[in-house]
């Protein structure tokens, strides 16, 4: 009997201990979404989450956050890297959004490049230069077809991001709108650029017409303002002696 009950206390003792070395207390997790300077219908407070822990967080609870001249692309987190709101909740965590930018340009754009101009063209954005790419695009809006361009046609350089467009290569595209594209780590900046033909230069006719054409306002050499008038009295005078001689002749008749 006795051993029986030792048997007994033994498998209590060992199912208590089993319990206790298998048994997951659950705890409650913040999950932080940052929104970055973007919203959430409106609201652009931060986003707050409380998850069970070894739990995923409810897929309509994730936030989708829009921001101005931005796509939003994913969560990321700083703690851990390669971790992602769609995985089990551990700990609490911040996510913060990964967005894609359309930077703003500064100045250049929609700017005209004369064929035969000696200037170049210089076009800037609130780009950070430190992401750019190395790469550029240049597309014929007219055509749709992109433009080759060599290294010594361009250059990019900071302050934030200022490329120019050196005019020996704009002399060579054809009259029409493009369409310029630098390509960041997180963005994109573009801009627009019309090439145009010179203007010709058109003789003056008017004032050629003026040059050749007397003006009656303008006095001329000699005054012959009162010929008519000494004409008339002329005129008048030479009557008059014809008159005198005829009557003469008569009178002597007779």
């Amino acid at each position: 009997m006795k051993k029986i009950r030792k048997i007994l206390a033994f498998a209590i003792v060992a199912v208590f201990v089993l319990g206790m070395t298998t048994t997951t207390y659950a705890y409650n997790c913040t999950v932080t979404f940052h929104l970055d300077g973007g919203n959430v219908g409106g609201d652009t407070r931060d986003v707050v989450i409380n998850v069970e822990s070894e739990q995923l967080i409810p897929q309509e609870k994730i936030p989708t956050p829009v921001k101005d001249r931005c796509d939003f692309k994913e969560w990321y987190s700083f703690e851990l890297y390669y971790d992602t709101p769609y995985t089990p909740v551990t700990m609490n965590e911040d996510f913060y959004p990964r967005w894609y930018e359309y930077y703003r340009p500064i100045s250049g754009d929609e700017s005209a490049f004369i064929i035969g101009s000696a200037d170049d063209l210089v076009i800037s954005w609130d780009a950070p230069f430190d992401y750019y790419s190395d790469e550029i695009v240049l597309t014929n809006l007219t055509t749709g077809k992109d433009v080759d361009l060599n290294n010594s046609d361009f250059s990019v350089d900071e302050g934030s991001t200022v490329l120019t467009l050196k005019n020996s290569f704009l002399a060579t595209l054809d009259s029409g709108k493009y369409k310029v594209t630098l390509p960041f780590e997180y963005g994109e900046a573009s801009a627009t650029f019309t090439v145009k033909e010179a203007t010709p230069v058109t003789p003056d006719t008017d004032a050629d017409t003026d040059a050749t054409t007397p003006d009656s306002t303008t006095p001329k050499t000699g005054d012959n303002s009162n010929i008519a008038l000494f004409s008339l009295v002329g005129i008048v005078a030479a009557s008059g002696i014809v008159s005198i001689v005829t009557i003469k002749k008569k009178t002597e008749e007779k």
